[in-house]
């Protein structure tokens, strides 16, 4: 993994990271999440995962991603998915 860029935002305590990952096959969320965790030296819940891009045809791929200083300035800023309402029996 090479780091291309990386941006220090102290206004919202994060580091927002653009890092290029050569694999055979899409690394999926899970394991950009972890090699970025291992990457950062961080917990895999303090990185907020954007966008995994490729083009077609190549085996580079582009990861975005956001990781915040604790677990609570990451709930506070990312959006949290909202709760379905239960369907009430007939």
């Amino acid at each position: 993994m090479k780091v291309v860029e990386k941006v220090r935002n102290n206004l919202l305590k994060r580091n927002e990271i653009i890092a290029i990952l050569v694999e055979q096959s899409n690394p999926g969320l899970d394991k950009a999440r972890s090699l970025l965790a291992s990457e950062f030296k961080v917990a895999e819940e303090l990185i907020a995962l954007k966008a995994v891009h490729s083009k077609f045809g190549s085996n580079e791929f582009t990861i975005e991603a956001f990781v915040y200083d604790s677990i609570e300035d990451k709930q506070r800023i990312e959006p949290q998915p909202k709760a379905v309402p239960k369907k009430e029996a007939p």
